[in-house]
């Protein structure tokens, strides 16, 4: 008798194989992949739409550091940023009234900002000279000593400024900048502690604090300082961020989730933060605590499209794909431009069969460099399912990646081949794929499998057994090395070990069978009637499960359960002349 497990496994163990899920997913994770986190915040009131949680305004590193202390400072005392500043007006005006200090410093400064370093000089050299000079003079001088290149110059100028007004903060920050540059954070913290000391809120200097404490994993310490920058600006959206990532990074999520909705409430940033707190949620799998926040934004964003498609990704978790299609569509009306969610779109509408709709969506992303590889994988599936096999092939063909190819890789080729009626070529591909990868268990097993299919019992119980030496634990080969054992009623003892060993690994329908057709070929037929029982509890439509029942029955003596179990496995296949004598033998 061919296994029937192998026909209706269609090839391939669907405990190996899902190709409803596929392996886009396996490794990561379906949550990780839909819900990546926001990068940041924007200054303009509105979500920036940046979902990829690496290097942002928020991460505290040492770049970052340094491009916050050049923003503050650029809005100060010193140079101006505003790039646009009218050289020839100032000459102009020093022209006709050279005693103007004003339009004199604002020309040095604009001088410097087009890198004309030596004009700059020249042109402040008179204020300079003066019995006073002004502050903002000697700033100024401090900046063209460092953009002439001499950091210890500038240094030691900013230091005794610092002497005499130690009150000026924006001294403190441009005094930062230059050991950030220098990459010394002993300096930069040494300078951050004698700011505090002169002005212990210092919201600058406290946020600073916090993020080198960050970038030096001490956590409880920028904990503290973001606590305290809070308490002295409580509106202000940054600080919360920050400190939310940091008891993310610290382990203490629920602290997070506390400090995203404080936010929420208080910040002038609050759909960020029920973002920020919704992501975390749904890492958690509390998919029931975010869906109620995503409806609640909805009612008060309802054009907001992250909302829908964090929405959409819960109803995916929950398999109820027609309302995920329409979040998804619904999220890219509202403007969700990112690829993955054409990707999620097609997976949706793979599950209800729509396979059509599916393919469009996956050929919206096929050039995308991360998310065309995923959707190229899922078009292979869908083509699959329309019996497109030449298609799906191709496609798969292209998702090689020579020396970093996976076994499922070869696995899911030869499933094509297979469902396309080309055997030579599965053979080849499965060959092909144990060459590279020896010690695969699937890749065995799929080759047993395939050598059953075509009457090679040698072959069989080869790759069985070298799949059960890589995985002792691989269902599909104990399952599949049990019936084969017991179909020849040999090896009973530990083919009874495999099919337990089977079932409490999977307790599928045809994994059942195989347990009860072991206890009936070892004479325990009320063990091998459960079994065979529960089997047809998960699966009542298989006419070998039915035709196994009837036998134990029949060997009971229960011939009225035996006749009724043959009838139906003839409903079932009405053609099975092996069943009918059976049943015309009963008494």
């Amino acid at each position: 008798m061919v296994l029937r497990q192998t026909v209706k496994a269609d090839f391939i163990c669907r405990s190996q194989i899902d190709l409803e899920r596929g392996y886009v997913v396996a490794s990561a994770g379906f949550a990780t992949v839909l819900v990546p986190r926001q990068q940041n915040i924007s200054h303009g009131g509105d979500c920036v739409n940046k979902r990829h949680r690496t290097a942002s305004l928020f991460t505290g590193g040492i770049l970052v550091l340094a491009a916050l202390v050049t923003a503050v400072i650029c809005t100060g005392c010193a140079i101006s940023s505003s790039g646009s500043t009218d050289i020839a007006g100032l000459q102009q005006q020093l022209h006709h009234h050279p005693d103007d200090s004003a339009a004199r410093l604002k020309l040095a400064r604009a001088q410097l900002e087009q890198g004309q370093i030596e004009a700059a000089r020249q042109q402040l050299q008179p204020l300079l000279e003066m019995p006073n000079p002004p502050l903002a003079a000697r700033v100024l001088d401090a900046d063209i000593i460092y953009a002439g290149g001499d950091v210890p110059r500038a240094t030691l100028l900013l230091r005794r400024l610092l002497d005499e007004h130690p009150d000026d903060e924006s001294l403190y920050l441009r005094l930062i900048t230059l050991y950030i540059n220098d990459a010394d954070i002993a300096q930069v913290t040494a300078v951050l502690h004698q700011l505090l000391q002169h002005n212990p809120d210092s919201v600058q200097g406290l946020m600073y604090m916090a993020q080198i404490s960050r970038l030096q994993h001490d956590y409880p310490a920028a904990i503290k300082y973001y606590q305290r920058v809070i308490q002295l600006q409580p509106d202000k959206a940054q600080p919360y961020a920050e400190l939310g990532q940091v008891l993310e990074l610290s382990k203490q999520a629920e602290q997070a989730l506390d400090v995203y909705a404080q936010a929420a409430r208080n910040s002038d940033q609050p759909l960020y933060f029920i973002h920020q707190r919704t992501s975390l949620l749904l890492q958690y799998q509390r998919y029931d605590e975010a869906e109620q926040e995503l409806l609640t934004a909805l009612d008060k964003y309802p054009n907001d499209a992250d909302s829908r498609y964090k929405y959409a990704y819960i109803l995916c978790e929950r398999c109820r794909w027609s309302e995920a299609e329409q979040q998804f569509r619904l999220a890219i009306k509202a403007g969700f431009a990112l690829q993955q969610v054409h990707y999620w779109l097609g997976v949706a509408c793979e599950k209800q069969q729509k396979w059509s709709a599916a393919e469009v969506e996956y050929r919206k992303i096929l050039a995308d460099p991360h998310w065309g590889y995923n959707a190229r994988r899922r078009l292979g599936v869908v083509l699959f399912y329309q019996q497109r096999y030449a298609e799906a092939v191709a496609e798969h063909k292209k998702l090689y990646i020579g020396a970093d190819t996976s076994p499922m890789w070869y696995l899911q080729l030869a499933l094509y081949y297979q469902a396309w009626g080309k055997d030579q070529q599965v053979l080849e591909i499965l060959n092909e794929g144990l060459k590279k990868y020896p010690a695969d268990a699937d890749l065995r097993y799929a080759r047993g499998v395939y050598y059953q299919m075509h009457g090679n019992r040698a072959k069989v119980i080869e790759d069985m057994r070298s799949a059960l030496q890589s995985n002792g634990n691989h269902c599909g080969a104990l399952n599949h090395l049990a019936y084969l054992y017991a179909e020849q009623g040999e090896h009973l003892d530990e083919a009874l070990d495999m099919a337990r060993r089977a079932v409490a690994i999977n307790p599928a329908a045809a994994v059942l069978d195989t347990l009860g057709w072991v206890y009936y070929q070892r004479g325990d037929y009320r063990k091998a009637c459960d079994y065979l029982r529960k089997s047809l509890e998960k699966d009542a439509g298989d006419a070998t499960v039915l035709e196994h029942l009837g036998d134990a029955c029949a060997a009971m003596g229960n011939y009225a359960a035996a006749r009724s179990s043959y009838a139906k496995a003839l409903q079932l296949a009405p053609n099975n002349a092996a069943v009918k004598a059976k049943m015309e033998k009963l008494p």
